[in-house]
């Protein structure tokens, strides 16, 4: 009966445990100036109606949960709505990069 005890605590240690070794990387120059330099880049491209290369800079894993043509549908008719972007500058800003086994990075951009 002991044994199974054992057995039981082992499986259960082994399947709770989360074998994450991450580290964190919060507010870092480096990641503000490079996100920084893609945003100045759609917003050149979306203030001359390039939606194609604007809709470029978004990742695969973005498409995977948003629609092509709803994106384009959307800046279409902010441009129509809004205008063209005259300036933009920075109010606040947050990153969080973590590397692991469970990788992620955060940003959050306040214009």
């Amino acid at each position: 009966m002991k044994r199974y005890i054992y057995v039981f605590i082992f499986f259960n240690l082994l399947l709770s445990c989360n074998f994450n070794g991450n580290v964190s990387y919060e507010n870092e120059e480096m990641e503000k100036e490079n996100a920084q330099s893609v945003i100045g880049t759609f917003y050149m491209y979306s203030s001359k109606n390039d939606l194609d290369k604007a809709m470029s800079l978004f990742s695969d894993s973005f498409y995977k949960i948003t629609n092509k043509k709803d994106l384009k549908d959307f800046l279409v008719s902010k441009n129509i709505k809004l205008g063209v972007f005259k300036d933009y500058s920075l109010r606040s800003w947050k990153t969080n990069r973590v590397i692991g086994t469970n990788p992620k990075t955060e940003y959050l951009f306040m214009m």
